[in-house]
């Protein structure tokens, strides 16, 4: 079961300061070329091998984190990854069906 939108007053800071983190982490997207995760997911051009090594990261983070804040933070990108793959290949990288996946965007996006 996917986590709820992270509650705005109690995670927030953990949130953002997380977040800024995972998505400043570096991404090797070509031999001699590494972008952020963040600038990693926003370009059509990451090939989709990478993005499938972004999504199997986050993944393995949200399942084993015991900070509330991480596991949504990493959901997020987890998703995130799985959409850029979608969006800009129109390629699939999970199981979910098109309405699990939809379902669990929406719940991340609240």
């Amino acid at each position: 079961m996917l986590p709820s939108p992270i509650p705005s007053a109690r995670n927030e800071a953990a949130a953002r300061i997380t977040g800024v983190a995972f998505a400043a982490a570096r991404v090797v997207v070509r031999p001699g070329q590494q972008r952020s995760v963040k600038q990693s997911l926003l370009d059509a051009a990451t090939p989709v091998p990478v993005l499938q090594e972004i999504k199997e990261y986050f993944q393995r983070i949200a399942r084993t984190s015991r900070l509330e804040a991480e596991r949504h933070v990493t959901t997020a990108l987890y998703f995130a990854a799985i959409a850029s793959a979608l969006v800009f290949h129109g390629r699939r990288l999970t199981s979910y069906s098109a309405e699990d996946l939809k379902e669990a965007i929406g719940k991340l996006t609240g």
